[in-house]
């Protein structure tokens, strides 16, 4: 997967305070390729804990300039928003206690495979009509669903594809496949730049990004990837752009005035908090119990849930994704229905 012994990010939380180093890539750096002296060390002594950064993990001669990118980031990050524990997602009329309320919308939305959608409606005006027709106000934050990589299926209101796009962008220069796209520059401006149109022009309001999360990628174009001296192609992350895309979409709406909270975000898998923006959070999707001889909510793992379920390292409202249907302890059983659709 990687060539050596770099890892993009280290988590180091009690769940209730964090530390989190991250890196897209180990560009510049000068590692033992005999693996005697690791990348990236965390030692315990004298009852703390330290990471050791070993970006020369060997003598080295420096003859020209370097850069060498990183980032680090402590925990909690923001406070958590007032009455946090009363926001539900729901489609049904909010109760008097309730916070905030959230679901996906269709808005006209340009539902493509399976449930990818573009940033723009089938429809401007009818994407526009749907949005004015809502009964909303500050409490209730309708978003429009998307998953978070797939510009190569975009297809716009005046019938316009971007497969083209992908074969720059995509996680792997050339292969339209899935449509994965790196986090970098250009498809960070175009999605915000028709986000905010859509803001401007039809009254959207809030988006829920799926498979919130990031693989390694190939693209040595515009992506992090890059060729070592030995030949060998270094595959990479672009975390520091996932940030970059998901500030960008906070600004987005709060210069076009469209009430916080706004941003609806999956996190299951990694914990790249430092790029999670969100003001509510989905964790857990197939997470299987710890075993099958109790209630589903009973045994989700308590490490996962102290690792990346706290709501007050996240900033935001942490919701749990329990799906028992998938992982089926002896205490579910079958529920007789009227009829087939019942």
């Amino acid at each position: 997967m990687l060539v050596g012994d770099f890892v993009p990010y280290i988590w180091l939380t009690d769940s209730d305070y964090a530390f989190l180093w991250f890196a897209d890539h180990d560009k510049g750096w000068n590692l033992d390729p005999a693996r005697k002296h690791s990348a990236q060390e965390i030692v315990r002594r004298d009852g703390k804990v330290f990471l050791r950064v070993n970006f020369f993990a060997i003598p080295t001669e420096v003859t020209g300039p370097r850069t060498l990118t990183w980032g680090w980031q402590t925990f909690p990050s923001r406070p958590l928003p007032s009455g946090w524990r009363a926001t539900f997602c729901t489609t049904s009329a909010p109760v008097p206690h309730t916070k905030n309320t959230y679901f996906w919308t269709e808005a006209d939305w340009a539902v493509l495979w399976p449930y990818y959608v573009s940033p723009f409606p089938w429809s401007m005006a009818k994407s526009k009509e749907w949005f004015a027709g809502l009964q909303t106000n500050n409490t209730h934050h309708p978003c429009v669903p998307s998953a978070a990589h797939s510009i190569g299926r975009y297809r716009d209101y005046d019938g316009n594809e971007f497969r083209g796009l992908a074969v720059d962008w995509g996680a792997t220069p050339g292969i339209i496949g899935n449509s994965d796209v790196t986090a970098s520059k250009g498809p960070n401006d175009f999605r915000l730049w028709h986000y905010q149109r859509w803001v401007r022009e039809a009254g959207f309001r809030g988006l829920y990004v799926d498979e919130n999360y990031l693989a390694l990628e190939d693209n040595f174009l515009t992506g992090n990837a890059y060729w070592r001296p030995d030949g060998l192609l270094q595959r990479a992350y672009n975390y520091v752009g996932l940030r970059e895309y998901f500030k960008r979409m906070k600004i987005m709406f709060a210069r076009n005035n469209v009430p916080s909270p706004n941003l609806w975000q999956h996190i299951t898998s990694g914990a790249a908090y430092h790029a999670w923006l969100g003001d509510i959070f989905f964790e857990g999707e197939n997470v299987e119990p710890t075993d099958l001889n109790a209630d589903y909510i009973e045994v989700l793992p308590a490490g996962r849930l102290r690792a990346i379920g706290s709501a007050r390292c996240a900033g935001g409202v942490m919701t749990m994704l329990c799906q028992s249907l998938r992982h089926r302890t002896q205490w579910w059983r079958s529920i007789p229905t009227s009829s087939p659709g019942g």
